[in-house]
């Protein structure tokens, strides 16, 4: 069995009460580390780091 990703709901229903701006940031963060994450749970865990470019990439809109 592979990892999944979170889904957008979770994400929904712990931010309630957030605006959209942070859920949008938060949502953003989040599948960026998920990425990293599957990525390392769903190939025989070989190590990726969640680099600085990695994290600018996100913001970047890449």
């Amino acid at each position: 069995m592979q990892a999944g990703r979170i889904s957008y709901m979770s994400a929904r229903i712990h931010c309630q009460g957030w605006t959209e701006d942070e859920f949008h940031s938060f949502w953003r963060v989040i599948r960026a580390m998920d990425d990293v994450y599957l990525e390392h749970a769903n190939n025989g865990g070989e190590p990726k780091a969640f680099t600085r470019e990695s994290f600018r990439g996100t913001f970047s809109g890449r």
